[in-house]
């Protein structure tokens, strides 16, 4: 017990560190010639969106680091550094008196007194309001009569292709995969949960039904808002865009980020569909992502795979951000350690009770 209170105390038992971290966590994004400036001002646009939102709902550490994003010297930005300093400092005080009175108690406490078969603590679940379900779609009764499935013994690494540059997936070891990941992409604020709605993969892939059948990728935007601590899926806008067997280029954002604007929803990720691959994230998958997680840590990346039956919803790791960030190469390319570059995304949860909306603007 005494351990346990330490850890959680010793998180908060240093204010300094506390606003370091959260400060480091706002430092200046890098500029990549490779993303489109449209897509940085409308980032900027909806970092100060939830920033007020954050700053309505009391969530000043949230609020600060988006704020510092916008403008590093925003003048509510300093009003929310004092906040937080005064802030931090009480829990500092009250986190270090909780560890002594545990330290205490401990030292008081005899063994002897714990009835025999008996459990000191009783562990407890909170009810969850949202029904959750697994997002393993299957696919099957989605009828794709231009493209036959491999067998289960097929790797993906023999897969005949007619371009001999498309990407095949690299070999993932998951057993190597760095501990503590998602909380080095985390940062001093813990990711927000990202709820998606259980009928967005079906839905989504008999929209990409045509371009499946002719070995094209379909791509589009996932838009939501902030519901509480939660960040919710509730549209995917697929845009103009061209389309080929190995990568899908949107055409006309300025279209798709007028329709955000006009019912306030804010950029929360992307998928596409991988019409005769595994899903995983391509070199070119990679250098997408990483301007979508730039701009929000929480972005997501849903891959779908039609003829492998196979969802993936995927966030870049700490060190694939490093690399990705600092790779100046365009196409197909290869990454060192291409296996610890991207993982599952654990604060993602797919839900029943909500509904998908698409806005198909190819057309």
């Amino acid at each position: 017990m005494e351990e346990r209170v330490q850890t959680q105390g010793s998180n908060k038992a240093n204010a300094t560190d506390r606003m370091a971290k959260l400060l480091a966590m706002a430092k200046p994004q890098k500029i990549s010639n490779t993303i489109p400036i449209v897509r940085y001002y409308r980032s900027m646009i909806e970092a100060h969106r939830m920033a007020v939102s954050y700053m309505n709902s009391q969530d000043l550490e949230r609020a600060l680091v988006l704020l510092i994003r916008f403008c590093r010297d925003h003048i509510q930005a300093e009003e929310i550094k004092r906040s937080l300093r005064l802030k931090f400092e009480n829990e500092a005080a009250e986190a270090k008196k909780s560890i002594h009175q545990a330290g205490q108690e401990f030292e008081n406490a005899s063994i002897a007194h714990v009835p025999e078969g008996s459990s000191a603590f009783v562990s407890s679940a909170e009810t969850i309001a949202i029904r959750i379900i697994n997002p393993g779609v299957n696919t099957s009764d989605i009828s794709f009569p231009g493209l036959s499935a491999p067998s289960s013994s097929t790797n993906i690494t023999n897969l005949s292709t007619k371009r001999g540059e498309t990407p095949s997936a690299p070999h993932i070891d998951r057993s190597n995969k760095p501990n503590n990941v998602f909380h080095s992409v985390c940062g001093a604020v813990s990711n927000r949960v990202v709820l998606i709605p259980g009928d967005l993969i079906k839905k989504f892939l008999i929209c990409a039904e045509d371009n499946t059948l002719r070995n094209i990728e379909t791509c589009g935007t996932l838009c939501g808002t902030i519901i509480g601590c939660e960040l919710v899926v509730s549209h995917v806008i697929l845009p103009k865009q061209t389309g080929a067997s190995d990568g899908c280029y949107a055409e006309g954002e300025e279209e798709v980020f007028a329709y955000q604007n006009k019912h306030d929803l804010i950029t929360l990720g992307w998928i596409h569909t991988h019409p005769s691959q595994t899903a995983f994230l391509s070199s070119v998958d990679l250098h997408t992502h990483c301007a979508y997680q730039i701009m929000l840590n929480e972005a997501i990346a849903i891959v779908c795979a039609p003829t492998h039956n196979q969802v993936g919803t995927f966030v870049l790791s700490s060190y694939g951000m490093s690399v990705v960030e600092s790779c100046t190469k365009a196409g197909f390319h290869l990454h060192p350690d291409a296996e610890k570059l991207f993982l599952e995304a654990e604060h993602v949860r797919y839900s029943g009770d909500l509904s998908i909306t698409i806005v198909d603007m190819r057309h």
